[in-house]
């Protein structure tokens, strides 16, 4: 049924296009997974205040504190 000819040249190139595009579709599906992953992660985190620290906002000026 799914049988790869590698004598003839048609096919061969056929089927090695095809592997091709499916490994750069999959890569494809993988970055924008990522990329869409970490944004609503760092979305939640922004909304659920996680990441910042009391004391995180003794650095918000860097002149507070001096004389």
């Amino acid at each position: 049924m799914f049988e790869i000819e590698l004598g003839d040249p048609k096919t061969l190139w056929l089927t090695i296009t095809n592997i091709l595009l499916g490994v750069l579709s999959l890569l494809c599906f993988v970055v924008v997974g990522w990329g869409a992953a970490t944004m609503a992660l760092a979305r939640l985190r922004k909304r659920w205040g996680f990441g910042l620290h009391p004391d995180d906002q003794v650095f918000a000026s860097p002149r507070q504190g001096h004389d």
